[in-house]
C-alpha cells in the first residue's frame, strides 16, 4: 500500500517575509546594465521618499509673509548679541528671562544666516530641519516594524509615516517658519530614531551618548521640548523588548544620563541665567488670552483632524503586537499638546502638535502599512493620506497668513526715520519693524504697548504713555488697537499734539495701522 504525505503548514519564517521588490522598480532596473541594476534600484528604493520631500519642501516654499513677530524677535536679538560681544549695542533688557529657548543658540546661528542671505536663507534652514524630520520619522518606522510584518505590506511603514508627518498643516507650516522650533523638533526627531536603531541593532554604546546629547540640545533650543525626551529615551528599551533585544536598559541609562549630565553641568555654568526663562515661558507658564478646552480641541482637529487620527489608528492596530511602543509612542504624541491644552493656551499651540506629531507619526505608519497588505486597505490608506494632504496645504497657507504684513508699514516708517533719525516711536508689535529697518534705527527708539513694558516717571501702564505722549516722548506713534493700551490711546492722540499722517493696511486682511506724528516742539525730544 503507498501511503502519500500530505503537505504540512509551516510557519513562516523571516525569510519569507521579505518583500519582493516592487514591479515598477524592476521594470526601471531592467533597462540599465547587469553590473548596475543593485545600485539603480537602491536609488530607486529612496524615490518615493525623496518625492515626499520635496512636495513637502515646494509646498513650504509657496508659504510667504513678511516676519513674524517671534521671528523677527530671535534674529534681531541674536544680531545684538553678537554686537555686544563685539563691543557694540546690546539687546534691550534681558532675553534669556522671556525666551523660550537660550538666546545664545539659535538666535545668533539665526542672525548669522540673516546677514548673509536674510530672512529666506533663515527660513531655508528651517525647512531643511523639517526634511530631515521627515526622514527621521520614517526611518523610526522602518526600524519598529522591519521583520516583524506576516505579509509583505505593499507601502513601506516608512513611507506611510513621512507622508503622515510631512503632509500636515502644522508641519508644512514649520517647514518655513524661522524659530527654534525647527531644529529643535528635528533634533528630537533624530534622537527618537537612533535611540530605536541602536536598541534594536545592539550597536555601541557611543550612540546612546550621542542621543542624550541630541535630547539635552533640543532642550536649550527650545524648553517645552523637555516634554518628550522620557518618551524618547524609553522607546529604546520598548522596541528591544519588543524584539528581544538584551542590553538595552544599559542604553537607555547611558543616553539618560549624557542628557542629565550636559544639561546639570551648562547650568551650573552659562545657563544659570535661563532658568528665569524657563519659568516665565514654560513651567511657571500662564495663559496670555485663555480659552477653553473645547475651543483649542477644535483648533487641532481643525488643522491637524486627519492625520491625529490615522495615529489613533496606529495605536489601535499596535497595541497588540506591540504593546510597549504603542503606549510609549501614543503617550508621546499627546503630552505636548494635550499640556497647553490644560493650560488654555492658545499661542503656539500648533507647534507642539508638531512635537506630537514627531512621536505619532512612526505610530501611524506602521498601522498604515498593516492595512496595506491587502489591497482595499491600500486603497483605503491612499485616501486618507491623500485627503490629509488636500486639507494640510490651504490650512497652511491660512496659519502663515494669520499676521498683518509690515513690509508697507516699515516703509512708511523708514521714510520718517530718515527724516527725524533720532526720533523714538511707540506701537503695536514693533518687532517686525525694528528688524527691517535694524540697519537705520537702535532698540532705544523703539517701544512696544505690552502690558508691563514701560514705565515712564514712576508711572506704569497706560498711565505712563499718557504722560510720555504729553512731554513728547514719542515722536511717532503707529497703533492698530490691538493692545488694550493702545484702544485706549488711539482717540486720544490728538489732544497731545499728534497729527495723523497715513493709513497703511495690508493686503490680505482688513488690518490696518494709523500711524501719527509730532511735529511741533520737536527739539524736547532729542
Amino acid at each position: 500500500m503507498t501511503t502519500v504525505e500530505l503537505p504540512t503548514r509551516r510557519r513562516a519564517s523571516r525569510s519569507d517575509r521579505v518583500p519582493e521588490t516592487p514591479l515598477w522598480r524592476l521594470a526601471l532596473t531592467s533597462f540599465a546594465p547587469p553590473g548596475r541594476r543593485a545600485r539603480l534600484d537602491r536609488w530607486l528604493r529612496r524615490l518615493p521618499l525623496g518625492l515626499v520631500l520635496a512636495v513637502q519642501a515646494v509646498c513650504a516654499l509657496r508659504l510667504d509673509n513678511s516676519a513674524f513677530q517671534d521671528e523677527a524677535l530671535y534674529i534681531h536679538t541674536g544680531r545684538l548679541l553678537i554686537n555686544s560681544w563685539m563691543g557694540g549695542e546690546g539687546p534691550y533688557g534681558r532675553p534669556e528671562t522671556y525666551f523660550s529657548g537660550a538666546p545664545q543658540l539659535y538666535p545668533v546661528w539665526a542672525a548669522v544666516l540673516d546677514g548673509v542671505g536674510g530672512l529666506h536663507l533663515v527660513r531655508a534652514f528651517s525647512m531643511l530641519c523639517m526634511l530631515s524630520a521627515t526622514v527621521a520619522v520614517a526611518w523610526t518606522a522602518d526600524t519598529l516594524v522591519k521583520g516583524r510584518a506576516r505579509r509583505a505590506p505593499r507601502i513601506g511603514p516608512g513611507l506611510l509615516a513621512a507622508m503622515v508627518f510631512a503632509l500636515s498643516a502644522s508641519v508644512l507650516f514649520l517647514t518655513h517658519f524661522a524659530t527654534f522650533d525647527a531644529p529643535s523638533f528635528a533634533l528630537i526627531a533624530w534622537a527618537m530614531a537612533l535611540m530605536t536603531w541602536s536598541s534594536v541593532r545592539r550597536t555601541s554604546l557611543l550612540w546612546s551618548g550621542l542621543v542624550g546629547a541630541a535630547c539635552a540640545l533640543a532642550v536649550f533650543l527650545k524648553y517645552s521640548s523637555a516634554i518628550d525626551v522620557p518618551f524618547v529615551l524609553a522607546l529604546g528599551p520598548a522596541a528591544a523588548w519588543t524584539a528581544r533585544r538584551r542590553g538595552s536598559l544599559a542604553r537607555a541609562v547611558v543616553a539618560t544620563t549624557t542628557c542629565v549630565c550636559i544639561i546639570a553641568a551648562s547650568i551650573l555654568t552659562w545657563a544659570r541665567p535661563l532658568l528665569d526663562g524657563l519659568r516665565f515661558t514654560t513651567t511657571g507658564r500662564s495663559a496670555t488670552v485663555p480659552e477653553s478646552s473645547l475651543s483649542l480641541v477644535e483648533d487641532v482637529l481643525r488643522w491637524d483632524g486627519i492625520p491625529l487620527l490615522l495615529i489613533l489608528m496606529g495605536l489601535v492596530l499596535m497595541v497588540r503586537g506591540q504593546p510597549l511602543v504603542a503606549a510609549v509612542l501614543g503617550l508621546g504624541a499627546l503630552a505636548a499638546p494635550a499640556y497647553q491644552i490644560h493650560l488654555g493656551e492658545s499661542v503656539s499651540l500648533h507647534k507642539h502638535v508638531v512635537l506630537g506629531l514627531v512621536l505619532g507619526a512612526p505610530l501611524a505608519g506602521a498601522g498604515l502599512s498593516r492595512l496595506t497588505t491587502r489591497a482595499m486597505g491600500t486603497v483605503g490608506a491612499c485616501v486618507l493620506v491623500w485627503g490629509a494632504f488636500l486639507l494640510a496645504v490651504p490650512q497652511s497657507e491660512a496659519m502663515f497668513r494669520t499676521w498683518p504684513d509690515t513690509t508697507v508699514l516699515a516703509r512708511q516708517l523708514t521714510y520718517s526715520t530718515r527724516a527725524m533719525p533720532w526720533i523714538r516711536m511707540v506701537g503695536d508689535n514693533p518687532e517686525p519693524l525694528e528688524y527691517a529697518m535694524q540697519g537705520s534705527t537702535h532698540a532705544w527708539q523703539w517701544t512696544a504697548t505690552y502690558d508691563n513694558s514701560f514705565y515712564y516717571k514712576g508711572l506704569s501702564g497706560v498711565d505712563a504713555y499718557r504722560r510720555a505722549l504729553k512731554d513728547n516722548y514719542f515722536q511717532l506713534v503707529f497703533f492698530d488697537g490691538s493692545h488694550p493700551i493702545s484702544a485706549s490711546l488711539l482717540p486720544e492722540l490728538k489732544a497731545y499734539g499728534f497729527k495723523e499722517t497715513s493709513v497703511v493696511s495690508t493686503p490680505y486682511t482688513n488690518h490696518a495701522w494709523h500711524i501719527y506724528q509730532r511735529f511741533d516742539h520737536l527739539s524736547t525730544g532729542s
